[in-house]
């Protein structure tokens, strides 16, 4: 005999179906026709448990002795788990296989020489005809880099079969699946524990393969070159992989701040755009891109110049650049001395004022701006009678000038403005004044 399942020598026979057989035999497995041939009545005496279970295609009870009927094991007489014998040389309880062409199985009348048949069917008749099925304990399991399902601890009954599937997480691959902690299979996403007879526990385990990192390439357009004082601008970028892509200055007057370029003084800017990839992405190439800031334009505000009479102090000039700058000043013509931005009337004629700015690194020099103004000779104050009025003038020319009076010279001069306000007569201002018959002294103050 074949004493395994190992050994296959076609000549033999299996010596645990052989042996199966014949406990199930001694279990209960009978029929009440086991003494009948074909052709004999059906039975009229008791009938054996398992005869519960004959039906004939039709689903009713089946007791034919012929050796061309067709009998079946059924739990409810439509459902067919296994043909009966009807040859009367084999039991007629065993199942059909006289005729061969059957997948062999344990209770076969005719046994299968250099098979190995395993307890099927069979399990299913010992339990219906009142014994109780034992329950083996199966676990299944899974290294980590996956999931097998099922899971967990269950039951299962003896000649029952359990495929287990594996679950490979992201970049693992099933290694091996382990039978009671001995390698069983080798690679497969699915394993099948066939005709279980005993407690197991299934493992599989897990490989992790490191994944091809792909390449990606930065899209970054050129930039405009700009001029320092510009307001700060954004820049923008796209990586082919979809990440976020981040920018920094490679060299020159700049700084950044997300997208955002700052610049701070003339020059040549490289902004440059970088990726540094993932776990599925390379690192991008970096890419620059160029730029050159030039200096800004400034202006000079330089408001004009009043007239000027002679004899008056020296004065302030002031102007303004819009770059904040500090603004010089120098005399292109006229009668006045300057030192920085003081000028000291020296004579009487025309001025001309510059005010300048020369620039620096940041800014270009400014256009320059003159202011003219007239230096006069101080105006003579003229008092003449006209009725009961006295008539005071003085030129118009110059600017600026008040008219006081006072009704002594001495001890204490008390000057006071008079309120009446000039009127323009022929290119004087003119004040008249009613005679009080008070004496009093006039200037002009400024």
């Amino acid at each position: 005999m074949n004493l395994s399942a190992a050994e296959t020598d076609p000549t033999k026979y299996s010596l645990f179906a052989a042996t199966s057989h014949e406990i199930d035999e001694v279990l209960g497995f009978d029929s009440a026709m086991n003494s009948l041939y074909n052709g004999d009545p059906p039975p009229t005496g008791p009938i054996s448990p398992e005869d519960m279970f004959r039906y004939d295609q039709n689903g009713n009870r089946s007791f034919n002795t012929a050796v061309g009927a067709a009998s079946y094991f059924s739990l409810d007489g439509a459902t067919d788990l296994a043909r009966f014998n009807q040859y009367q040389g084999g039991d007629f309880h065993d199942w059909y296989s006289y005729y061969g062409g059957q997948t062999p199985k344990v209770q076969d009348a005719y046994s299968t020489a250099g098979a190995a048949a395993v307890l099927g069917v069979e399990l299913r008749v010992l339990d219906v005809i009142g014994f109780n099925r034992v329950p083996f304990a199966i676990i299944g399991s899974a290294g980590g880099g996956g999931t097998v399902s099922p899971g967990g601890s269950f039951t299962k009954t003896a000649g029952d079969s359990q495929t287990f599937t594996a679950s490979p997480n992201a970049n693992y691959f099933v290694n091996q699946w382990l039978l009671d902690a001995g390698a069983v299979q080798t690679g497969g996403t699915s394993y099948t524990l066939s005709n279980i007879q005993a407690s197991h526990s299934v493992q599989v385990t897990f490989t992790y393969v490191q994944p091809t990192k792909l390449d990606q390439t930065i899209n970054f357009p050129a930039l405009a070159n700009k001029t320092y004082a510009d307001p700060p601008f954004s820049v923008t970028a796209t990586a082919s992989s979809g990440l976020p892509v981040a920018f920094s200055i490679a060299s020159g007057p700049a700084t950044t701040s997300g997208s955002t370029v700052t610049i701070t003084g003339p020059g040549t800017v490289v902004v440059r755009a970088s990726q540094v990839g993932n776990a599925s992405y390379n690192a991008a190439p970096d890419v620059d891109q160029t730029f050159t800031v030039a200096k800004a334009n400034q202006i000079i505000t330089f408001n004009p110049l009043p007239n000027k009479a002679i004899g008056e102090p020296p004065f302030m000039v002031n102007a303004t650049a819009s770059s904040g700058l500090r603004v010089g000043f120098n005399l292109l013509s006229g009668p006045v001395a300057i030192s920085g931005n003081t000028l000291t009337l020296t004579s009487t004629g025309t001025v001309v004022v510059r005010a300048s700015q020369s620039g620096d690194a940041d800014y270009n020099a400014a256009p320059t701006v003159n202011q003219t103004f007239t230096v006069s000779p101080a105006p003579t104050l003229s008092a003449s009678r006209l009725g009961q009025n006295v008539l005071i003038t003085w030129a118009t020319n110059v600017g600026g000038f008040a008219l006081e009076t006072a009704t002594n010279l001495a001890p204490v001069v008390s000057w006071t403005q008079v309120t009446l306000s000039p009127a323009v007569v022929n290119g004087q201002n003119t004040v008249t004044n009613a005679v009080s018959g008070t004496q009093r002294f006039y200037r002009l103050k400024k």
